[in-house]
């Protein structure tokens, strides 16, 4: 289930809105309609740049050192809550880009994202390999069942210079999120862009 709460959007004072496989906004003229799906689209768009999950310097300097990371899964999943309402908070502060409009429109704009992440299942299989140019700098596995996420170095340090963003950038992929993932996804693959009549904004789940 996922939920958006809108304040002082444009023409919309309040609004939540729950998100299903078939979403109808209905509303006359000039009430706010676009504007939420407008909101709503941007955020499926690009939630990744604004929840924020940060790897601390020493594990870095450990991986670096070591070669190997084992990093607590369900240590950010403690956290998701926070996480997603600090990323509202930034997402918010980037409602006039996306509304290409002046910011003194939206001094007063609250956007919420309630997604039920309660329990986060962290039960799925992941595996992965990052790269740069032509070199394999690190490989990112997470076995079923498993609570642990292992960040193995396989680059070796003399020869490709490894920056230090690149690693910060781990924890923003699936494995970090799979349930939200896998909500936000589903949204994402809604089709926003048929509008209907008498004022009905017709929001159809895609079948991919």
């Amino acid at each position: 289930m996922m939920k958006i709460q809108i304040k002082n959007l444009g023409a919309l004072k309040q609004a939540e809105i729950t998100l299903g496989d078939l979403t109808i906004i209905c509303g006359g003229n000039n009430t706010g309609k676009t504007y939420a799906t407008y909101a709503l689209f941007g955020f499926l768009h690009g939630w990744r740049e604004v929840f924020s999950i940060t790897i601390q310097d020493e594990k870095i300097r450990q991986l670096l050192d070591e070669g190997l990371l084992i990093m607590d899964l369900q240590e950010y999943a403690e956290q998701a809550g926070q996480i997603v309402s600090e990323g509202c908070q930034a997402y918010t502060k980037q409602l006039p880009k996306v509304f290409a409009a002046p910011a003194d429109r939206f001094q007063e704009t609250a956007f919420r994202v309630i997604l039920d992440t309660d329990p986060i299942r962290l039960t799925g299989r992941f595996e992965r390999k990052m790269r740069a140019k032509n070199a394999e700098l690190f490989s990112i596995i997470k076995s079923e069942e498993s609570m642990e996420l292992a960040v193995t170095l396989l680059a070796e340090k003399e020869k490709v210079e490894i920056p230090t963003d690149v690693i910060k950038d781990i924890p923003q992929g699936d494995h970090f999120w799979p349930s939200v993932s896998q909500s936000l996804h589903r949204q994402r693959r809604t089709n926003w862009s048929r509008h209907f009549p008498q004022g009905v904004e017709f929001c159809p789940q895609s079948s991919a």
